[in-house]
């Protein structure tokens, strides 16, 4: 198939996402390799080639791949993050901080870049910044509440805002804290309207 289809890199993605279904990852990875070659200025391939090699665990890999896209795609929250946690993969913690704080500067607002901050710091152990990006969590889910539930935004508020600092305060018991944030969400899942 690849020597007949050598120039349509989609039959490569294709490919490469049969063998991925089938638990194949080293045979995905090497067509997505293969195609990457062919297709080096591709951003769908690169994308697609490190997300495989950052669950194969190929990290070093992954991140050359992933700094190259993020470079181009600095507004792109995912390929960022997972750029983020690649460096802590290595062991890099300060390059995650890095990345977090500069996507945040520019997606100030993304939930995802929140969580991922108060679980960078919560790693990091600085608890009250961890703390901080917790709360705003929690702000985030009240306001989505009010705009598209039926549950009283404050009194969720000021119960989770409650559950969370007894649970920070309990030596800092962070599962229970982010069981917390868990708990809001799906409460905030039960009353949203889904059209």
């Amino acid at each position: 198939i690849l020597s007949v289809s050598h120039d349509n890199f989609a039959v490569y993605l294709e490919l490469a996402q049969i063998y991925e279904d089938m638990g194949n990852m080293l045979a995905a990875t090497d067509i997505l390799e293969k195609a990457h070659r062919i297709y080096t200025d591709n951003d769908e391939v690169s994308r697609m080639l490190a997300d495989m090699l950052y669950e194969t665990e190929q990290f070093e890999k992954a991140k050359t791949l992933l700094v190259k896209l993020c470079e181009n795609n600095k507004k792109d929250i995912e390929l960022n993050i997972t750029l983020a946690k690649t460096y802590l993969e290595l062991n890099e913690p300060d390059e995650t901080g890095k990345i977090l704080t500069d996507l945040e500067k520019v997606n100030p607002e993304a939930t995802e870049v929140i969580v991922a901050l108060a679980g960078y710091y919560t790693l990091k152990e600085d608890f009250d910044k961890a703390k901080t990006y917790c709360n705003r969590i929690i702000k985030k889910l009240a306001n989505f509440i009010t705009k598209y539930g039926n549950i009283l935004a404050e009194d969720i508020e000021e119960s989770a805002k409650a559950d969370f600092t007894a649970a920070m305060d309990d030596d800092l018991n962070t599962s229970k804290a982010l069981a917390v944030l868990f708990d809001l969400t799906n409460k905030a899942n039960k009353d949203v309207p889904y059209a």
